[in-house]
């Protein structure tokens, strides 16, 4: 499983901005971010997560409902690469 965080922005050993992205491993994957990459901030950190919408239990898709649920704070944003007609945007 590849997996990539880019850390920025450190201030007082605490990050104001984590970069991630990754290929999907489901549970693994899901686990390695909330258990390593969340902790890593506080309060006041901005995490952004880039990836494809592999799978319906994706870590982008669980994240996804998580805060629509308002399990969790965030802001989803999809943008989609063609439209239903299969024509690229």
């Amino acid at each position: 499983m590849h997996r990539s965080v880019s850390r920025l922005s450190k201030i007082n050993y605490r990050y104001i901005l984590i970069y991630a992205k990754t290929l999907e491993s489901r549970n693994k994957t899901f686990d390695w971010f909330s258990r390593e990459v969340v902790p890593l901030g506080d309060m006041d950190t901005r995490i952004i997560l880039v990836g494809n919408l592999l799978h319906e239990d994706s870590l982008m898709m669980r994240l996804k409902n998580k805060i629509q649920k308002g399990d969790m704070d965030g802001i989803f944003r999809w943008y989609p690469l063609i439209n239903d007609d299969g024509q690229c945007l």
